[in-house]
């Protein structure tokens, strides 16, 4: 019977199980459906889960207690069997109470006898139940039913699963770690692609853009919200911006801490896993300036602007200030500038107090080096980069100065007005400019010029030979000095040597120096570009002579109207082009032929003026009588220039023989007082040998010279011996006089 109760227990136990199943199903289905419905919070889905599993495991404890250790009455489990086997009829219930009656004789005090019989009786009664096997009549039939109600309950569960897996995954997850990061079920699935679920960096202060992508339905618009860890009522949320289809983006600006960010739908139906964003506190270098205020003696206004660290130039005494910002609060900055002249020199940066985000200090530039820059946070972190320039230390350089005019030694002619001119400069400003004139070797004060301005250019002028009498000796130099203190840099000049000729000396200098071919030229310009003018007369006389229609003769009128301006002033020309001391002396009767024809070009253009405005001449007569008149003066006048310049020619030639055979003779005096140091000598050296040979080389080439001379002397006698009899007699004199002392030896 206790068996049989025992089996009968488990039985109901494990049929209380089956039915539950199919309700733990429904349960676990409407927690997963109500959290997709009202997505519900981590606390509220701990509740449920915690109250769930605590009727759960109170319900299987429950079974535990009926299968394995509560116990019916005997008369109950009797009656079970009884009504499962009709076999038994109520033999079960009699034998207990045959049991309990002779449990009460015994308790009694009956006699052995009686409860001898009484024994006998209970067992004769349990032997007509022991052969009926009672373990199967305990089954509950109602368990193949209760079992398929089971499996229908879990293969519907199961393929609601299979259809929703994602949404039971999702939602499931969520219930069994109710305060993880799983986002709600949704049909927009969200994603950060950037911050990385792994974990991102951010400079302190820098912005950080967020991407994130979406799948399902269109959310049409998102949102980001991002909070300090643990501080979710500093959270801020802002509107993200699509930028690709799929693609949502937003920057977030000067991040200052931790952040953890996630990107949902407008209502927060939809979002996605919070990603974690982890601030760099490295202080970093994120603008420089510096500024270079210059020693006060250069007058120069500090410079400053935006350091780059790739290289810097100041003045040496220059004071150089650095300002540094960064992105984090500093403590301290230190430039360390390496220099040849010694240890290296530590230069502290102190924080402002007003921009804690920036350090500044300055030092003195005095030698040339290498600077390196770090930076220290207020919480003691170092800069993980150092910046380094080079420091270009320049120096005050001494003025230059140069005279400009005269640009060599040479001559000035009496009576000419010629100024000395002379420019300085300095880098940094000039402070004295003096100019020192002599005439003679005797200075008279030099012309001064003090600069209580900063100057770094000037010039300065002053006439030279103003009363200056033939064979005077002009010299000049200049100095100039500038403003460097202790002591001042001084620049001078060299020495100009000026010599004052009159103009007849003058002039025998530039007839050894030009040719009449030279003057050939010279007159060939003023002819050609008169010529010029007459090819424009004969072309407009050509013109107006096919002319018929009266709009082309006003325009052919107003041609020859200017162009008889320009003949005019072509007459002005040759009227002014001869000096009145010229080169040649033949040029003064140049001088009356250009003004003769000066004079008939202006006859002309009268004349052509007053045909113009006359009836009775046509204007292509008019052009054609000017352009005869002009012409036939031209051609006399060029006619004439052209022949005495010819004749001057021949003549020209023997003046260069002359002027050569000067020439040698200078020449021949050069090397007499050369040789010399030689001459004196017993006992030359190599290098005198040497010297004595290179002399005698060019003795040689003289001697070449002066052999074809006489020749070249007498064909130029013959060829201007009818205009210049007197040339051509001294010409034939020289060439005997050189072939008679055999000067080529």
């Amino acid at each position: 019977m206790r068996g049989a109760d025992r089996a009968w227990q488990r039985q109901r136990a494990f049929t209380w199980l089956l039915r539950s199943l199919p309700w733990c199903v429904l349960l676990i289905t409407l927690l997963l459906v109500a959290d997709v419905i009202w997505h519900l919070e981590g606390k509220t889905r701990l509740i449920l889960v915690v109250a769930s599993l605590a009727a759960v495991f109170g319900f299987i404890a429950w079974l535990i207690h009926k299968a394995w250790i509560a116990q019916n009455p005997p008369e109950r489990t009797a009656r079970l069997l009884e009504s499962r086997e009709p076999a038994l009829g109520s033999k079960l219930i009699n034998v207990l109470q045959l049991q309990d009656k002779f449990l009460a004789s015994a308790n009694s005090g009956t006699s052995e006898l009686t409860r001898s019989l009484a024994a006998q009786a209970v067992e004769d009664a349990a032997a007509d139940v022991r052969e009926v096997k009672m373990l199967p009549l305990t089954r509950e039939p109602d368990v193949p039913r209760r079992a398929k109600h089971a499996a229908w309950a879990f293969a519907g569960f199961a393929l609601a699963v299979a259809f929703t897996f994602s949404a039971f995954t999702a939602t499931l997850i969520r219930f069994l770690d109710p305060f993880g990061d799983h986002p709600p079920y949704s049909m927009t699935r969200l994603w950060l692609e950037e911050p990385a679920l792994t974990g991102a960096s951010v400079l302190y202060r820098e912005g950080f853009t967020v991407k994130c992508r979406w799948a399902g339905h269109d959310p049409e618009e998102l949102f980001l919200t991002a909070h300090p860890p643990g501080q979710p009522d500093k959270a801020i949320t802002i509107p993200m911006f699509a930028e690709d289809q799929g693609v949502y983006v937003q920057k977030i600006e000067d991040v200052r801490s931790d952040l953890l960010i996630h990107a949902h739908t407008k209502g927060g139906w939809s979002r996605s896993r919070t990603h974690p964003l982890t601030v760099l506190l490295t202080p970093q270098f994120l603008a420089s300036s510096v500024s270079v205020a210059a020693p006060a003696y250069t007058g120069l206004r500090p410079k400053g602007g935006e350091f780059a660290f790739n290289g810097l130039s100041a003045l040496k005494g220059s004071q150089v200030t650095f300002r540094l910002k960064s992105n984090r609060p500093l403590k301290n900055g230190t430039i360390t500038l390496t220099t040849a002249a010694g240890a290296p020199q530590l230069i502290s940066l102190a924080p402002d107090a007003e921009k804690p985000d920036e350090v500044t200090g300055s030092f003195t530039a005095t030698d040339s080096g290498r600077m390196t820059f770090s930076l220290t946070d207020i919480g003691g972190i170092p800069s993980d980069a150092e910046k380094a320039s080079a420091l270009s230390v320049t120096h005050d350089l001494p003025p230059q100065i140069a005279i400009h005019s005269p640009d060599r030694d040479g001559f000035v002619v009496q009576g000419h007005a010629l100024n000395a001119s002379i420019a300085a400069s300095d880098d940094y400003g000039l402070k004295t400019l003096r100019l020192h004139i002599s005439r003679n070797e005797v200075f008279a004060e030099p012309i001064v010029r003090e600069f209580t301005s900063i100057t770094r250019q000037e010039s300065l002028a002053a006439p030279l030979a103003e009363g200056a009498e033939v064979g005077d000796i002009i010299t000049l130099f200049a100095e100039a000095i500038d403003t460097h203190p202790n002591p001042p840099h001084v620049a001078r000049t060299d020495t100009r040597r000026l010599t004052v000729i009159s103009k007849e000396q003058y002039n025998d200098f530039l007839r050894q120096q030009h040719e009449v071919a030279d003057l050939e030229k010279k007159y060939d310009s003023l002819m050609s570009e008169h010529q010029k003018l007459l090819d424009q007369q004969k072309q407009l006389a050509e013109q107006a002579s096919k002319a018929n229609d009266a709009k082309e003769k006003d325009a052919l009128k107003q041609a020859q109207a200017k162009l008889n301006e320009e003949l005019l002033k072509s007459a002005e020309r040759m009227e002014k082009f001869v000096e009145e001391s010229p080169l040649y002396e033949i040029e003064k009767s140049f001088a009356d032929d250009l003004k003769k024809e000066a004079q008939e070009i202006r006859d002309s253009v009268e004349q052509n003026q007053r045909d113009s405005q006359s009836t009775e001449k046509s204007l292509a007569a008019a052009t054609k009588e000017h352009h005869e008149r002009m012409a036939g003066a031209q051609e006399k006048a060029q006619e004439k220039i052209e022949k005495a310049i010819a004749d001057m020619q021949q003549i020209q030639e023997i003046m260069k023989d002359f002027n050569l055979f000067k020439a040698l003779y200078e020449k021949q005096q050069q090397i007499t007082a050369q040789s010399e140091p030689y001459l004196r000598k017993k006992n030359p050296d190599e290098a005198d040998r040497i010297a004595i040979q290179s002399l005698g080389a060019e003795e040689r080439d003289m001697g070449e010279h002066l052999r074809q001379l006489p020749e070249k002397l007498r064909e130029d006698a013959k060829a201007a011996g009818e205009k210049f009899p007197k040339a051509a007699a001294s010409a034939e004199k020289l060439a005997e006089a050189i072939e008679q002392v055999r000067m080529d030896h």
